[in-house]
């Protein structure tokens, strides 16, 4: 099978959001938002034009102010979250048709190790096994159509295994959510974290730890040793106890929740 690539973008400034003042520091960051450091153009405009303010102009300029100010309050949300993507120990990644978006460091760290799978510069992956690239463009297209969807894919890296769960990022733009996960690396989110932040037993959260990591029920049950029957009790109990309907948006909630910030 011929290998399929893309060309997309990846922490590429957004539409207007690119231009800076001379001297302004450029501060990388892994939303693609970047900082602008522009002063109010609206105070400007008012000296420039003076007794030449008509009130149809002021109405504009008045306009412009408020669209600058609304313009800053959105920059400073985009900025927000992304140093909060930072803070989780899981790599995050938002995927639309094929190719990332936009991604935290520890997601483009795991991603950009060599191996069979590497994300390019350009968002788009290069994959050395064809099988494994048909696995992967299906899952995101599968969970781009389904919010029930949620596929884990293990990829070989060296001596060790990269874990990849897929599923919906729940959105009206329909993509996808890439959760990607070091097994070296430390793990937020134990079951004593999630017993604590959402008073599950221990019987639950452990299997709410298990259920973080994109496993089935059976493969929860084997990993425990406990019954089929134990598992989907616990996890209807953890729906119930989270506000979730369905096993995907519980996976959302914990690996994105609180219980990813901690060490």
């Amino acid at each position: 099978m011929a290998k399929r690539r893309h060309a997309a973008r990846v922490s590429e400034p957004l539409p207007g959001l690119d231009a800076r003042e001379p001297g302004a520091a450029d501060v990388p960051d892994s939303s693609g938002v970047h900082p602008t450091g522009r002063g109010s153009e609206a105070a400007s405009w008012r000296a420039l034009l003076g007794p030449n303010l008509t009130p149809e102009i002021e109405a504009l300029v008045d306009a412009h102010e408020h669209l600058e100010r609304r313009y800053g309050h959105l920059l400073r949300s985009a900025e927000a979250l992304a140093g909060m993507l930072e803070r989780v120990p899981w790599g995050l990644a938002l995927v639309e048709r094929g190719h990332v978006v936009a991604a935290n460091t520890e997601a483009r760290h795991c991603l950009r190790g060599g191996g069979t799978l590497q994300l390019n510069l350009d968002g788009s992956f290069t994959c050395a096994d064809a099988e494994l690239e048909e696995e992967l463009h299906g899952a995101f297209e599968a969970a781009a159509l389904d919010e029930d969807t949620i596929k884990v894919i293990e990829v070989p890296r060296g001596n060790r295994v990269i874990t990849l769960t897929i599923l919906s990022a729940a959105d009206v733009h329909r993509r996808a959510l890439l959760v990607t996960r070091d097994p070296r690396a430390s793990f937020g989110g134990g079951p004593e974290v999630y017993a604590r932040l959402y008073e599950l037993t221990p019987g639950e959260a452990r299997v709410a730890q298990q259920i973080a990591l994109g496993r089935s029920p059976q493969e929860i049950a084997d990993v425990l040793g406990i019954g089929l029957a134990t598992v989907r009790s616990h996890l209807k109990a953890t729906l119930s106890k989270l506000g979730c309907k369905r096993q995907a948006e519980l996976v959302r909630v914990l690996v994105t929740g609180p219980a990813a910030l901690t060490d």
